[in-house]
Formats: C-alpha cells, sequence, structure tokens
C-alpha cells in the first residue's frame, strides 16, 4: 500500500539495512529491565538506527533538515500484552501554546520496527487523513503535559476509524508520519510465545521550543545524531570567548574534539581567520560558527548570541574566558585613565557575555564557567587592574549563581593557576601549566547535572 506523507499523514514502509546492528540493539534491550524512554542518550546502537544512511535520507526527503530529535521510545510487546487506544504524538506545539494540527512543518515521528510487526505480533492501525482537520472531530489543543495520561487516549467518531489502514512491518522497516497523525497499536497473540519490539522517535525543528516536562535539556540532539556513543558533549552547543588563543582556544578545540558546537568570539579578525582555518574539519561539519566581537561591548555580544539561535537554537555551556591583562606596575605610577579603561572593560567581558547568554539559556538550563585568578581572590603587587577584575568576576559568579538558580543554570569560576600564554610570554618553570592543562577541570564543570551541580564555587588549579 502506497502512501503520500502530506494527503495521508503517512509515508512507507521503507527498508533499513541494519539488521545486524538491530539484532544487537535487541540483545541490549532483553538485559535491560526498564529505562526504555530516551534510551538515544545511552545507547549507541539506538544513535545509529534511527540516524542511519537510509533512515536519516528518507527523513531529509520527507522532513526536511535542521530538526532535533526530543524523544526516543522502545515499546515492548510479548503473550497478548494489551491494545492501545487511539492517539497521536503531537504533545507540543511551540512551548505551551496551544496545538496547532493545521500545521505540518514542525512536529514529525519515526517508526522502526525491531522484530517483525503482524498480526501475531501486534500490528499498527494508522488513520489516514487524520493528521488534519476534522468536521466531526475536534481535538483537546492542549499541549500532553497540560492532560492525563487518560486524555491522551481518544474515541473516535466511526467516520475516522472506517478509514483505518493496517500496516505489518517486518523486522528493519520503519515509517515515517506526521505526529498528528492517529494511530494505535495491536496485541499480541495471546496464545503465541512471541516478543515483539518497536522503536519510535519524534522530531521537531530547530526553532521549535520544547516544554521543560517533556524534554530535559540533556535529553535533545539535533537529527541526524552523531555515531559516536563516546563523545561527552554530542551536539551539546558551546560559547568561548577570547576562543582564538591561549586557554580559550584549546577549550574551543576540545568541546569540538568532544561533539560539541562551538561558537568562538574574537575582536580580532586575523587571529579569527587563523583559528577558523585550523578548526576548518569542524567547520564542514556544521559544528563551528566563529563570530567576530569585542565582548565588552553588550550590542555586539546579543548579535552574536541572536547569530547562535538562528544556528543552533539553543545555547547549553558557555566559557566566559576573554580579558587583558597589560596595565602593570604600582597603582601610584599608572595613569588611572588606562588602568580604569581595563578594569571596566575586563568585567563588561564576562558581564556583557553572562547577561546575553541566559537570555537563551533560560529555556533548558545549561553550565556557565567563568575564567578566574587566584589574584582575584588574594591580590597582587604591580598588578591591581587585573587583580580587581578577576575579584569582581568571582563576586559576579556568586551573584549569578542565586539568581539563575530557578533556571538550572549553574556558575562557577575556574582559577586555572599559572598557565603559558600570550599573557606571560616569559613564563618558565615547573609549576607552569599549558593551555591544555585546564581542560580536564573545564570539562568537568561543562558536564555537571544541571539540578543538583555545583553553582557559585570556585575551583582552583592552583598547586601550593
Amino acid at each position: 500500500m502506497a502512501f503520500e506523507l502530506e494527503e495521508d499523514g503517512i509515508v512507507g514502509p521503507f527498508e533499513s539495512n541494519e539488521l545486524q546492528n538491530i539484532q544487537e540493539f535487541i540483545h541490549q534491550l532483553d538485559l535491560k529491565k526498564n529505562g526504555y524512554k530516551n534510551i538515544h542518550i545511552s545507547s549507541g546502537l539506538c544513535r545509529q538506527l534511527i540516524s542511519s544512511t537510509e533512515l536519516a535520507s528518507k527523513v531529509q526527503q520527507y522532513f526536511g533538515d535542521e530538526l532535533k530529535l526530543w524523544r526516543t521510545n522502545v515499546f515492548k510487546k510479548e503473550k497478548g500484552s494489551g491494545e492501545i487506544a487511539w492517539h497521536h504524538d503531537r504533545h507540543f506545539e511551540d512551548g505551551d501554546s496551544e496545538i496547532n494540527f493545521s500545521n505540518l512543518q514542525n512536529h514529525y515521528s519515526i517508526l522502526l520496527a525491531l522484530t517483525d510487526m503482524n498480526e501475531d505480533t501486534g500490528l499498527m492501525e494508522f488513520i489516514p487523513t487524520s493528521h488534519l482537520p476534522s468536521s466531526d472531530f475536534k481535538r483537546d489543543a492542549r499541549p500532553f503535559h497540560k492532560r492525563t495520561l487518560n486524555e491522551h487516549f481518544l474515541s473516535l467518531p466511526s467516520g475516522l476509524v472506517n478509514k483505518r489502514v493496517k500496516v505489518p512491518l517486518k523486522k528493519g522497516q520503519f515509517m515515517l508520519f506526521h505526529s498528528g497523525t492517529l494511530h494505535r497499536s495491536l496485541p499480541a497473540k495471546k496464545d503465541k510465545e512471541i516478543k515483539r519490539y518497536a522503536l519510535v522517535a519524534r522530531l521537531c525543528t530547530q526553532q521549535t521550543n520544547i516544554p521543560a516536562t517533556l524534554a530535559q535539556n540533556e535529553e535533545v540532539y539535533d537529527y541526524p545524531m552523531s555515531m559516536d556513543k563516546n563523545k561527552t558533549f554530542l551536539d551539546k552547543v558551546v560559547l568561548v570567548s577570547g576562543g582564538t588563543a591561549g586557554i580559550g582556544k584549546a577549550i574551543a578545540r576540545a568541546f569540538l574534539e568532544e561533539g560539541a558546537k562551538v561558537c568562538i568570539l574574537g575582536r580580532n579578525k586575523e587571529r579569527l581567520d587563523k583559528t577558523t582555518s585550523e578548526f576548518k574539519k569542524y567547520k564542514k561539519r556544521n559544528s563551528l560558527l566563529s563570530l567576530q566581537a569585542d565582548v565588552s561591548v553588550e550590542s555586539q555580544v546579543k548579535d552574536a548570541i541572536k547569530h547562535i539561535e538562528v544556528e543552533y537554537g539553543r545555547l547549553d555551556i558557555v566559557f566566559a574566558n576573554a580579558a587583558t591583562n597589560n596595565v602593570k606596575g604600582p597603582l601610584a605610577s599608572i595613569d588611572l585613565d588606562i588602568w580604569q579603561e581595563e578594569v571596566i572593560s575586563n568585567i563588561l567581558a564576562t558581564s556583557a557575555v553572562c547577561k546575553c547568554s541566559t537570555e537563551l539559556m533560560k529555556k533548558a538550563g545549561g553550565n556557565i564557567i567563568i575564567l578566574g585568578s587566584g589574584i582575584g581572590h588574594e591580590g597582587a603587587a604591580d598588578n591591581s587592574a587585573y587583580a580587581i577584575s578577576k575579584a569582581a568576576n568571582w563576586v559576579l559568579t556568586q551573584t549569578l549563581a542565586k539568581e539563575l538558580l530557578q533556571y538550572n543554570i549553574n556558575v562557577n569560576e575556574l582559577i586555572p593557576g599559572p598557565v603559558i600564554t600570550a599573557m606571560n610570554p616569559n613564563a618558565h618553570g615547573p609549576q607552569w601549566k599549558r593551555p591544555e592543562d585546564i581542560i580536564e577541570i573545564a570539562m568537568l564543570l561543562a558536564k555537571q547535572n544541571l539540578r543538583f551541580g555545583a553553582t557559585g564555587q570556585s575551583w582552583a588549579m592552583k598547586r601550593k
């Protein structure tokens, strides 16, 4: 039976060439007692299956690109497991706004048969055209989390039910459908020793706002997903200010290597272009965004954040690193106009990045790491401008941690200790670190739990 996506709301079945991975995935499922929801977070095989070449190419053909995956579910049926009533998978529109069932352009579903789905094991029934409004049937337009579970299942008029079609699927076949299309899964035969698995993935466009109660930030990924299950920051979006040199550049590279999408900000165009050229392989994978901006100027940072939102639709991690340290000598001998310029510039460089970033991060939470300095806690002779600006940033860290706690945004200071960078060109001796030595603790702070992780703390890498 052939279906038309726009007319019927469904299309397929199509064949997958992932039978070996499917078999391994079934074995993985058999070992699990529970935890079938959002298994794409923990299973590289799940990511491989729903992002395989065959499946992803069909998704792009029928749904377009620039999608994000916000949920996966594996459904298991065995020995007469009960029938599921009619329902649809359109759980929200954009945030908590009412669902518009006439809008077919932003919510989609994938159904992949992990085992045969037939009359014995329990097949699928769809109602073609039911993704469109019907004159004799009105749906509840509230988001899923605004309804009870019973309200999720629907009683349909006979006119709609009479249009239903049975769709058996062989192991490895998959269907694509608009999430508003009505469907149900029939029960397995009670007298058969059977077990049936099916994987469902839900997609929406990059700009769609997912209610926090339906998908936590850690659960949402760009589609298709990276195939490497070992990537710590798979498709997370990271902003690194001062990302063209020293510690910032090392951190940006590390995030890219761990699967993140990284935006680096730098005010020096020549250095920005050079860094972009060095990171060119990530640019081709749409994982690198290089923007020229003076982060001490709020309007330029705002423009950069808008660019990130358009490009990636989210922001998960901020590494506020940019600062200068050029004013040296005893305070009594320094021109206060020059001194004041560095103090204010450094404070604004951190404050503007944090202020503008949090407007995008508030949707789903995240981690902010502010690069601090030991002299911001202890002071330092002949370096008052830098010390005072770093002291201000430490107080800012504590203040923002309190202000942003309600949004599940952690804010912490990272003190790297002495590091060999352009800021310290004559550094030498065993106490001096390389920028790469900072990566481990930066990554630790960046992957903290958004609800229970440390916030308002100073993490120092100093050695006494």
